[in-house]
């Protein structure tokens, strides 16, 4: 997600479930693993295809120039592997802070399902029932908006009102205008998850970060897990990198608008969101606690539409893979559950992954395949040929302009308007492409 909340759910992949066992490695694999220099790694015994997890990451690292990723493996109460593999530091652990970007918004999805459990709300309720004063710049100021649309994304507010500075810094929605009726088709907003962590806070009757930590982290032993970057900081956090030409470099994060943190900046660690994970393979249950009832995970894990895939409630739900992906400007992450396998899969990385960088995507899914027992390779940096491609235009560009301008002072300055014409067009139409290159 990068700054204002913006990410798309995390694509699902269409196929079978293999019915083939997935094949297990002896625990004096993982207890070389554990002596691999850069790695910090806790692998259960019997734990499957642990090296070939671990091949195949430090490959497609090489490939993307990652920084470093964390990952996790785990299953119902049970974590199988945890370990951040670095190529700049010794000292990251499983327990590593890293930003998740949206991904935060299955966490508040979760407080809005323990809210509904603890009869506090109902999913269907209208937002303005818990606020008041919640108001949007249309017919009927968006009072017929219910939670649920909120968290499915078919609220009828566009993907750009999640950039909106004004309810980013100030929380106010009443400016914005919806761009359908709710409940007709899915787009997903930030914005959404704003209003979202407005109501945990009148349901709840505490702040947002403290709701979380007090009934999502604490019960789920997140004990890595921060709702602002000082106190991931004196945990820890890992240093982000934005990505360019194949160059990771790095970058500094900044503390967001308290209104933003519900859609995008929540703070944790592998294996903190292993915890997380395991919960939800579990039915809600972890280490004999109900976190969040089993019902509510029902209503979380069905598309808005009733259809077998689609966008559930912050996750997107695939035929063979239910996830959500985030990203900031300097870290990414994605989340992963294999419903039939009954395994979670938590990646994480301390560089920004743009829509043609094979960052956590292409690790996510090759970890996916691997725990499916299926074969794995890494995916080509597509993103590095664009910008490069890109580079090449913009040189090609500035070279035709200067010959332009060579030509147009061999006539005199200005010689006739047709050979301005001829100079100026081409300035135009390069500053019209480098415009719209920088705005995609």
């Amino acid at each position: 997600m990068q700054e204002g909340g913006q990410a798309i759910i995390m694509p699902v992949q269409a196929g079978r479930i293999e019915s083939t066992a997935v094949t297990t490695r002896a625990a004096v694999v993982a207890g070389l693993i554990l002596l691999a220099p850069g790695t910090v790694t806790y692998a259960a015994e019997g734990a499957p295809e642990i090296a070939s997890i671990r091949r195949f990451v430090e490959r497609q690292m090489r490939v993307s120039r990652l920084p470093a990723v964390a990952l996790a493996v785990v299953r119902p109460e049970q974590e199988i592997y945890a370990a951040v593999l670095s190529r700049e530091s010794t000292d990251l652990t499983p327990d590593t802070p890293f930003l998740l970007g949206s991904v935060t918004k299955t966490i508040t999805a979760l407080a809005i399902a323990q809210l509904a459990d603890a009869g506090k709300l109902q999913f269907d309720d209208a937002v303005s029932k818990h606020l008041p004063g919640f108001a949007l710049n249309a017919g009927d100021g968006g009072r017929t908006i219910t939670l649920r649309q909120l968290l499915t994304h078919t609220s009828g507010l566009r993907q750009w009102s999640g950039h909106d500075r004004r309810a980013q810094r100030e929380g106010r929605f009443d400016h914005i205008a919806p761009a359908r009726p709710p409940g007709t088709r899915f787009e997903y907003s930030s914005l959404n998850y704003m209003i979202l962590g407005k109501v945990v806070e009148a349901a709840s009757g505490m702040p947002y970060g403290e709701y979380v930590r007090a009934h999502i982290f604490e019960p789920l032993d997140m004990g890595s897990s921060f709702t602002d970057l000082e106190s991931a900081r004196e945990k820890g956090l890992v240093r982000g990198h934005w990505y360019a030409y194949g160059l990771a470099i790095p970058g500094q994060e900044t503390q967001q608008p308290e209104p933003l943190v519900p859609a995008g900046f929540l703070i944790s660690s592998a294996r903190d969101l292993g915890h997380y994970l395991s919960m939800l393979l579990n039915e809600g249950r972890f280490r004999g606690r109900q976190v969040v009832s089993r019902e509510a995970l029902g209503e979380m894990f069905r598309t808005w539409d009733g259809g077998a895939t689609g966008a559930g409630m912050a996750w997107g739900i695939g035929s063979t893979r239910i996830g959500h992906a985030g990203s900031t400007p300097t870290f990414s992450a994605r989340l992963a559950l294999l419903p039939e396998a009954r395994y979670g899969i938590v990646i994480l990385t301390n560089v920004n992954s743009g829509p043609f960088f094979p960052g956590t995507a292409a690790v996510m899914d090759g970890v996916s395949r691997i725990m499916l027992g299926e074969d794995a390779e890494p995916a080509r940096p597509d993103e590095i040929l664009l910008k490069v491609g890109i580079l090449i235009l913009v040189i090609v560009g500035a070279i035709r302009t200067f010959s332009r301008f060579r030509h147009w002072s061999q006539h005199g300055f200005p010689h006739r308007l047709s050979v301005s014409r001829r100079v100026a067009l081409p300035l135009v139409k390069e500053a019209a492409a480098a415009a719209i290159v920088l705005f995609v």
